[in-house]
This record gives C-alpha cells, sequence and structure tokens, in this order.
C-alpha cells in the first residue's frame, strides 16, 4: 500500500508526500494499539465531537504487508468492535465504516468484478500505460468513484477473529503486487479469480496455515465532477465474498489523524 512502484502508479494519484516512512506503517508515532485498547478518533464534524463515534475499542489487528519489488510495504488494519476498520498506511490514515458483502450478480458487484468490469478495465489500463489518461470511474452507492490501487494482502492476526465480513481475511500467506507487465487473463466472476494475481478470493471461507490462494484489495477515491474529492475513500476486499465499506481520510500520520489510545486505569489494589 505504497505509492513508489511504477508496477502499481495507479496509487500516485491518491498518496500523499508526507507518507509515514515510505514503506512501513506497522508503527507510526508510537501508536501501537493492541486488542482491548481504547482508542479515541477525530469526529466527523464539530457537531458530533461529544458522540461516542469518537470512542471505539479495538477488537483485532491485521498486520498486512505486499511484496514492492525487494522491499516490503507494510500497513496496519485496526477492527474495531463496531465493526469500523481503522487504515494505518504508508497512504495515511483512514476510518471506514462496517463492510458491506456485495450479492454475487447485483448491480455493485458487477460494476466491479464482472468481465468488462471496472477492475478488469483498470489492469488492462495499467499494463497498457494509460491509466492516467483513461482513469476507470464508477458509480457505487449512488457517488462517483475512482480506482486508485489494486494489489493483494498477506496478514497476520492478533486478537479474535471479527464477525463480520473482515473476519474472512486469510492470514498466512505473503501479498503479491501483481505486475503490469502480465498478459491479462478473464476475470472469473463466480471465483473472483484472475491469472495475473490480482484476485484470487477463497472460496471455502477464511483459512490458515498454507491456503493456496490471496485475498485481493482495491482502492477508491469520491469524485466530484471528475475531479478527486481526496478525503472520500473507499476499501474493497475480495475474500470468500466481494466486500466494500466507505471512509474519509483523517490524516497523514496518526498524530496529524488526531488517533490517541485511551491510557488503561491501573486495577484498585
Amino acid at each position: 500500500m505504497s505509492d513508489a512502484s511504477p508496477s502499481d502508479a495507479a496509487r500516485r494519484a491518491a498518496a500523499t508526500p508526507d507518507a509515514p516512512s515510505g514503506h512501513d506503517a506497522w508503527t507510526v508515532d508510537d501508536f501501537g494499539p493492541v486488542p482491548g485498547d481504547r482508542l479515541l478518533l477525530p469526529a466527523a464534524t464539530a457537531r458530533r465531537a461529544a458522540e461516542s463515534e469518537t470512542d471505539a475499542t479495538v477488537q483485532t489487528i491485521y498486520l498486512c504487508s505486499e511484496p514492492e519489488g525487494e522491499r516490503l510495504v507494510r500497513w496496519t488494519w485496526i477492527i474495531l468492535d463496531d465493526g469500523r476498520l481503522l487504515e494505518i498506511a504508508p497512504r495515511g490514515c483512514a476510518l471506514y465504516d462496517p463492510p458491506t458483502v456485495l450479492r454475487r450478480g447485483s448491480g455493485p458487484f458487477m460494476e466491479l468484478a464482472a468481465q468488462d468490469g471496472a477492475l478488469v478495465r483498470f489492469e488492462e489500463r495499467v499494463r497498457a500505460g494509460v491509466w492516467e489518461a483513461r482513469p476507470v470511474r464508477l458509480t457505487l452507492d449512488r457517488r462517483s468513484w475512482r480506482l486508485t490501487a489494486t494489489g493483494t494482502v498477506a496478514a497476520q492476526r492478533l486478537g479474535p477473529r471479527p464477525a463480520s465480513a473482515w473476519g474472512q481475511l486469510r492470514t498466512s500467506m505473503m501479498g503479491h503486487r501483481r505486475a503490469a507487465t502480465a498478459a491479462p487473463r478473464p476475470w472469473n466472476i463466480e471465483t473472483g479469480r484472475t491469472g495475473t494475481g490480482l484476485a484470487t478470493a477463497a472460496e471455502d471461507g477464511p483459512a490458515e496455515d498454507g491456503p493456496a490462494e490471496q485475498d485481493v484489495y482495491f482502492t477508491l477515491v469520491g469524485q466530484a465532477r471528475g475531479t478527486d474529492v481526496a478525503d472520500r475513500l473507499s476499501l474493497g476486499v475480495w475474500m470468500r465474498d466481494l466486500c466494500l465499506a466507505f471512509g474519509r481520510r483523517l490524516g497523514d500520520t496518526p498524530r496529524a489523524a488526531g488517533l490517541e489510545i485511551v491510557p488503561r486505569r491501573a486495577p484498585d489494589a
């Protein structure tokens, strides 16, 4: 989830120049919560600053990675007890709503995953080197979006498997960034598989200790009259199901985003 590889140049439009430590965002600003920690999160608006949205408990942490040439890009997906996902990544910090499972054959599913869907078109344009001149745009949740990145994810899980769709994430394989020069192959909308490494979703549910498939993620940025709305983001992950979450950018780093870990109270003597 970085922005430096020519094979993943589409990330650059969503990148910020001050992303944390370039390629490693597992520990930034000494922000390293563990399951059970309570977090203070920035409110969406000043009007909601006193509401419970600003207070959440960490349920599960996924330490995620994927190779970028000889380097390893690392980021963290923190699952909160209300199903939201807090992302700490080289491209910055974001907070996403609980995920929605896209039913196979539904309009949003086909918009993304059909043989001529957004994900296939994005892959083809990256390989052809025309992703900037011909950005892939689509409509989801009655809003306009631009596809900015795809990749596969390796994850280590700390804490219980989430009951939400995030619990489908596989936790035993190294990620594999698809090469922009790989020969394109058809996208199978029944299994979510391609021959490029873009998406090889699991057919048998979450697995650990040596599954043969990998989970794919993809990212989108909001659009208004053809221009990026940098603070409006969306994250998709194809695991057993194709899941999508909408969210907002918080800042370049945990400190800049106003993220805090609430100190634990010492037990009474």
